[in-house]
């Protein structure tokens, strides 16, 4: 832990989030997002809380649903945990573990093959940076005729990394160097353009590497409800504004509309930091990571207090050269709330 903490004596005028007592909410809190089963399996995201409606874990599961007379057995697999800690009765987090899981395909097992230990930054009650120590062996030296192995934290093995947020009512950045010795700069980015409604216009999220291209993702947000977003209404929005739930299916795992092919997968993104749901937005990347474009439409089922039951997505994929439509498809999701 010593040399965690060494990290953030280099950024001396940042500190902890100070100390808050919590208050009560009168909106239910998010417990699951859910999509449809498709294939015998389907991907479901848990939120679970202490006594304080703090966020204390972020689970993302792959749930196969096997049927057995008489019953339906569901075997669930953990795609990745995220754990938050607090001092005291602060509702701003101030460090997160990130556990991450990968299916083998030849051993037929889930493996755990990274980990993060996060420490969020803040300066005047204000995220504005965080540090953290990552590890992993998702590599082929880590593979092993009987399958990969477990991590092991080994914590003289991380990486360092330094991330820095900007804020205001224009925009969010966020960039995370990571710290090699003798390599070319590595940064990992996240940029968001925002309205005046406290929404998100534009999103750009990429990778540069050296004197390599951009490897990066893009979104325009054209179209937004007026009720209220669930994820908005969590105590860590705040310290996550730049970060969001996203869940990624490849074009088998959808409900495919007509003709269409292998073009791709799709993600389906719910922003911290957005007062609305989004109904309405665009996306690409650039042509090393894909040669096609998404729009795609949302729509909602409400409860009596404004906030989304049950979303219906509708998926247009079109070449990014020529716009010429390649598949349509359909996904669902169901959000489930504490009584």
């Amino acid at each position: 832990m010593k040399k965690i903490f060494s990290i953030l004596a280099v950024l001396p005028l940042f500190t902890f989030a100070q100390s808050k007592k919590p208050s009560s909410k009168t909106l239910p809190l998010i417990q699951s997002i859910s999509s449809d089963t498709l294939k015998g399996k389907f991907t479901q995201v848990l939120f679970t809380y202490d006594q304080s409606n703090r966020v204390i874990g972020i689970t993302q599961k792959e749930v196969l649903v096997s049927k057995t007379s008489p019953k339906t057995i569901p075997i669930e697999n953990i795609v990745q945990a995220q754990t938050f800690q607090y001092q005291g009765n602060s509702l701003d987090p101030y460090a997160r573990k990130i556990s991450s899981y990968e299916y083998h395909q030849d051993s037929l097992k889930w493996f755990l093959y990274a980990i993060e230990q996060q420490y969020f930054l803040y300066k005047d009650g204000q995220h504005v940076g965080d540090s953290a120590l990552y590890l992993s062996n998702s590599c082929p030296g880590c593979y092993r005729p009987n399958g990969p192995q477990n991590l092991v934290w080994d914590e003289k093995k991380a990486e360092k990394r330094i991330g820095l947020l900007e804020q205001n009512s224009e925009k969010i950045y966020h960039q995370i160097g990571v710290s090699k010795p003798y390599s070319p700069a590595d940064v990992y980015y996240e940029d968001y353009k925002l309205t005046p409604l406290s929404t998100i216009s534009e999103e750009a999220n990429g990778h540069r590497y050296g004197n390599r291209g951009n490897d990066a993702s893009y979104y325009t947000f054209t179209k937004y409800d007026s009720k209220v977003n669930p994820f908005n209404n969590l105590n860590i929005a705040k310290a996550l504004v730049n970060e969001k739930i996203s869940l990624s299916f490849g074009s088998e795992n959808l409900i495919r509309i007509g003709e269409g092919g292998d073009d791709g997968g799709t993600d389906f993104n719910w922003h911290y930091y957005n007062q609305h749901n989004t109904l309405e937005y665009n996306a690409k990347r650039n042509e090393e990571s894909s040669h096609f474009k998404d729009s795609i439409g949302l729509s909602y089922t409400y409860n009596q207090f404004n906030q989304p039951v049950f979303c219906k997505a509708d998926i247009k994929k079109q070449f990014t050269h020529n716009n010429e439509l390649v598949g349509t498809y359909k996904k669902r999701f169901t959000f489930r709330y504490l009584k």
